[in-house]
């Protein structure tokens, strides 16, 4: 196995005088080496000039935050932190930076050597006092060198041909398109059903929102929260997976088109002391979604009271931030812990033609005229979500899902 160096990139904004912000710097499935426990790794931020001096980018959340008081640099309290409230992909690394307004327009560039991740986006937002508003540019939409170069550009050497040579040459896989069957059954009622909501125009201008669409919401999320969490103390989430970039252990050395870039599912508490015990993990990667997807191409993915989560670890011996497998019927997953706060499905970069895209659902103004996502919307690629007690869910029921009988159907 070789490694050569990636391509540098670059990207540079416009500030308009009179504005102060934060820049923030986001990679998603990093993948260090290879391993399952390569997203650990940390990656090397860009360098930043603004106005013609140097920033240095602060780290906001790592997998592997930088520490003098951990042998290995691991910072145990701010990873766990990142599962608090908004929170953080467990598998992301997030920096920032402030900048002051100055009197004048003032250029703000940004570069470095693309890092082997499976996204990357830089994110600079203004208006802080008041209305929020931001430039956001991804990877692929960077200047490289060598022109021509950049690796997240349909057609060129991806991030993992820099990482992973074999001593043939190259080496290109890709998934496999999953068979469709339509064998389900009718259900009466749905019920123990939750609904999902895409980001609102307020809550994603007020907040550090990203992939903004034309139409004033972010299309990178959706989110559900628990609405009787006495009856909702098991959740099952389906996702029909898209194709994604970093979906497997191999990864495409030649970077293609993909209907979502990344997809994440992550189980996001109000706080350390809202659960107890306090779970290492918390997040769910389109790699580990795609390793136990069915024959009709959708994953799953359990929640459960954080003390019944744990005991499964015990049970089975799970690595450390890694979750346990929940075999349950006809259904197999993760199994994460309660979600006390809102179950959140990250999409990174989703393609505008891919029925899927969050970008599909209304645009609501805000939250309390929000409204959840529909089939009609997102089509079969809509998230299905039901909630029961944990004693039904032991004796084989979440819900409207039967755990020896096919999935509802509306």
């Amino acid at each position: 196995m070789t490694s050569i160096a990636t391509p540098e990139y670059t990207s540079e904004f416009t500030i308009p005088a009179g504005q102060r912000g934060i820049i923030v710097v986001r990679f998603y499935d990093v993948w260090g080496d290879g391993t399952v426990n390569g997203w650990q790794q940390p990656v090397t931020p860009p360098q930043v000039m603004f106005d013609g001096n140097n920033i240095d980018l602060a780290l906001w959340f790592s997998a592997n935050s930088v520490s003098t008081q951990e042998p290995d640099g691991f910072n145990q309290e701010d990873y766990i932190n990142g599962q608090s409230q908004g929170g953080f992909d467990q598998h992301s690394h997030y920096y920032q930076q402030s900048f002051d307004e100055l009197p004048y327009d003032a250029q703000l560039i940004i570069s470095g050597n693309y890092q082997i991740a499976g996204y990357f986006s830089v994110t600079v937002y203004l208006g802080l006092d008041g209305t929020r508003f931001q430039y956001e540019m991804l990877d692929r939409e960077m200047i490289s060198f060598p022109t021509n170069a950049n690796p997240y550009i349909v057609g060129n050497p991806s991030v993992i041909f820099y990482a992973e040579l074999d001593e043939n040459g190259l080496r290109h896989d890709t998934l496999q398109p999953a068979s469709h069957s339509k064998h389900s059954v009718k259900a009466e009622e749905r019920n123990g059903e939750l609904l999902l909501f895409r980001a609102d125009a307020e809550r994603s201008a007020t907040g550090y929102s990203d992939e903004m669409a034309s139409d004033g919401c972010s299309k990178g999320y959706l989110s559900a929260t628990k609405e009787d969490p006495s009856n909702q103390q098991v959740l099952i989430l389906r996702v029909k997976m898209p194709t994604t970039f970093i979906g497997s252990s191999s990864p495409d050395l030649t970077f293609s088109s993909y209907q979502c870039r990344q997809i994440s599912v992550s189980a996001n508490i109000e706080s350390r002391t809202s659960v107890d015990p306090l779970l290492d993990f918390w997040t769910v990667s389109s790699q580990m979604l795609n390793q136990y997807v069915d024959n009709d191409g959708y994953a799953y993915v359990f929640f459960a009271p954080t003390s019944f989560t744990q005991q499964q670890v015990i049970d089975q011996g799970t690595a450390p931030r890694t979750p346990p497998l929940m075999i349950w019927g006809n259904y197999k997953g993760y199994l994460l812990g309660d979600p006390n706060h809102a179950i959140v499905l990250r999409y990174r970069d989703p393609a505008s033609d891919w029925e899927g895209n969050p970008v599909n659902a209304v645009c609501y103004l805000n939250s309390a005229e929000n409204q959840p996502v529909t089939a009609d919307e997102l089509g079969v690629f809509l998230p299905e979500l039901f909630g029961d007690t944990l004693d039904n869910f032991l004796s084989g029921k979440i819900g409207a899902v039967i755990y020896d009988q096919p999935w509802p159907v509306k």
